[in-house]
């Protein structure tokens, strides 16, 4: 071991002192190996952050969020159930409660009401102060009580020793700050919370009726499967009184270990970018590869010679070797500098290319290197120099004897079919990577050329707090400017719709159907015309009417070449359907509507949507649409002042224009 410790001690020496003789042939393959390097370390470490590296908590893979099927869709646990399974839960423990993301755009904050175990249960500590407790969320209002995150503390308050004690406002209550939270410490969630506050029934953004995000930690030795399947137990036995829409039909866990799943999504997203930036380090590999090459045939003599006083030819592999290994560790730290730069070269550009109300919604989690970026670094470094350095190590040592030492090259000692070779490769590995930016760019102008068939324009999308969605509405309709007011289950261009399994009278093959909840407004909210038939009336919304409207594509689906008005359709009763379900099995066809991007414009115009009636009363937590006259001058700004008194910083205001345009982001 010491000897060969010693003997590539040597080798390195050796090679340093080559490169110091020709220091520009060094930097360009430092340079170029860095910077493509630096690319996919840059990937590496935002892969890393959101998928691969856990929240910084106690056993996070231990984590799971918790929510129910029934008939009516996917929902979380009542206030009742949340406290009976803190009681007596199967599986669990620790369960605790997160609200929905509270908005402060005039602090420039954005916080999280939790249950008072919250802390406890992630065995997070604090910097500074205290964190929640227990005895912060008794009684209806709980204690006006706030902790910060450390990042806020640093950034939005200049690391004040003093800031325990200082009130802060949340919405129309001030809130006393009694702890900073320890250094890393960013709950789990995907977005980064600026501040947790007391989890009660009347706390600001939290559902009067139901938990919105539910967690439990599992006991040691319960598995995922086990937990599911007591929880399905307990839930039917909990539900079991509630009207059939609302009980129980199937448990879902789903892991809170990292802020994205390890999962065929994720990966699916990732595999291309990584594949892309893998070509160009490949590209850059087979250039050097040359360079080396070139360089070999350059010191043939000296090769000859070394081989001639008997030095073995691993020897001399492994000293070549040993100099693009040297040259490979500077490249790894050029391409660290280069990580760190794009990194905050992204998010700069991220959030000056967002729409305007976007910008504060996006916060990214920190991304500091740790030993999984380095190993990668390291990894790839050593990888690369093998690729580049192997090959002209093997060919140029290789020589005959007699010629080699005359610097002469014999018949056999061929380097041009390897540099042919080599130029091949990277031609080939060019060619492919145009031809993937040749179909990217077509797609985007595809996308950016494609109508989505709704006119966002003056249509907005106003998410509420349900306590004070009456107040709001009451408050939209009063407004003089307002053209049209609608709600919808789920609101388009955010992303999937849910399908159901649906099959015409005619004949029996099933096809799987999009599907959402509008009201009758919806249609004029967007501007989508009605092809043939009718909309939906009031009283088939207030009643969610076993009636529909498709879309076109929808009507030649099922209905080739006839007139699909009055005719129906069969929907499946599926337990395993997730989301809000039509509580009718058939449903008659009374209107046509024109396709539309209802989900991403990526995606292009939907191939089914089936259009079922709702109204407010009944849509419960739906989604608002407003549409104000094209006259009216309305910005967000204006609408947040409106609706102020209504719901005091309680509304969240989505301009569809600026939807659409982070789709084509």
């Amino acid at each position: 071991m010491i000897v060969a410790l010693q003997s590539l001690s040597l080798d390195l020496r050796h090679a340093a002192r080559i490169f110091k003789s020709a220091p520009v042939f060094a930097l360009t393959v430092i340079g170029t190996i860095g910077m493509a390097l630096g690319f996919n370390t840059t990937l590496f470490t935002i892969f890393n952050a959101y998928v691969l590296q856990p929240y910084a908590v106690r056993d996070p893979y231990s984590l799971y969020a918790i929510a129910w099927n029934t008939r009516s869709g996917v929902r979380s646990l009542t206030w009742r159930e949340f406290a009976d399974l803190q009681r007596r839960n199967p599986a669990f423990s620790d369960v605790f409660a997160n609200g929905n993301t509270i908005q402060i755009p005039s602090q420039g904050l954005m916080g999280r009401a939790v249950s008072g175990n919250y802390f406890t249960a992630l065995g997070a500590s604090a910097a500074l102060g205290r964190t929640l407790v227990p005895e912060d969320t008794a009684g209806e209002y709980g204690a006006p009580v706030l902790v910060l995150s450390y990042q806020t503390w640093q950034k939005r308050f200049g690391a004040d020793p003093k800031i325990l004690g200082r009130k802060i406002m949340v919405r129309d209550t001030f809130y006393e700050v009694v702890g900073v939270t320890r250094r890393g410490f960013m709950g789990v969630s995907t977005a980064v919370p600026s501040f947790w506050i007391p989890l009660t029934r009347s706390a600001p953004g939290t559902n009067k009726n139901q938990i919105d995000v539910l967690t439990g930690r599992l006991r040691d030795g319960v598995t995922p499967q086990q937990a599911q399947a007591a929880l399905a137990v307990w839930s039917r036995q909990e539900t079991a009184s509630l009207p059939e829409d609302d009980k129980a039909t199937g448990v879902i866990l789903q892991s809170q270990a990292t802020p994205l799943p390890l999962d065929k999504d994720s990966l699916v997203f990732f595999a291309p970018i990584f594949v892309s930036f893998g070509l160009v380090l490949l590209i850059a590999c087979t250039n050097i590869a040359n360079m080396m090459l070139a360089r070999a045939i350059a010191r043939q003599r000296e090769v000859g010679i070394r081989l001639a006083l008997g030095a073995p030819r691993l020897r001399l592999v492994r000293q070549l070797l040993a100099e693009s290994i040297l040259l490979a560790l500077p490249a790894a730290a050029l391409a660290f500098a280069v990580s760190e730069a794009a990194l905050l070269l992204i998010q700069r550009l991220v959030f000056a290319t967002l729409p305007p109300l976007m910008g504060p919604m996006v916060q990214f989690r920190a991304l500091p290197p740790n030993s999984a970026v380095f190993t990668f670094i390291l990894t790839v470094a050593v990888v690369a120099a093998l690729a580049f350095g192997l090959a002209p190590a093997l060919q140029s040592t290789r020589p005959n004897l007699v010629l080699a030492t005359r610097g002469d090259f014999s018949n056999e000692f061929r380097p041009a079919r390897l540099r042919r070779m080599l130029v091949v490769s990277q031609v080939t590995v060019c060619l492919l990577l145009l031809i993937c930016a040749g179909v990217l760019l077509r797609a985007t102008r595809k996308v950016e050329a494609l109508d989505p068939g709704l006119v966002t324009r003056g249509a907005f999308h106003i998410e509420v707090d349900s306590q004070y969605q009456s107040k709001v509405v009451a408050r939209l309709k009063s407004q003089p400017n307002l053209e049209s007011l609608a709600v919808a289950w789920q609101p388009p261009l955010y992303g999937r719709f849910p399908s159901i399994p649906a099959t015409s009278n005619e004949h029996g093959d099933v096809n799987w159907a999009k599907y959402d909840f509008v009201s009758p407004e919806y249609f004029s909210v967007f501007r989508i015309p009605l092809l043939a038939g009718r909309n939906f009336t009031a009283q088939e919304a207030a009643d969610e009417a076993p009636v529909m409207i498709v879309s076109l594509s929808t009507a030649r689906l099922f209905w080739p070449g006839r007139n699909p008005l009055g005719q129906s359709i069969r929907l499946a009763d599926d337990p395993n359907l997730k989301g809000r379900v039509p509580r009718f099995r058939s449903a008659q066809v009374i209107g046509v509507s024109r396709d539309v991007a209802s989900e991403r414009v990526s995606d292009g115009l939907d191939s089914t949507c089936l259009y079922f009636p709702t109204s407010l009363a009944s849509a419960g937590n739906g989604s608002l649409l407003v549409r104000f006259k094209e006259d009216a001058d309305v910005t967000p700004r204006a609408l947040i002042a409106a609706l102020e008194q209504a719901a005091p910083d309680a509304q969240l205001i989505h301009p569809m224009d600026e939807v659409l345009a982070l789709e084509t982001y």
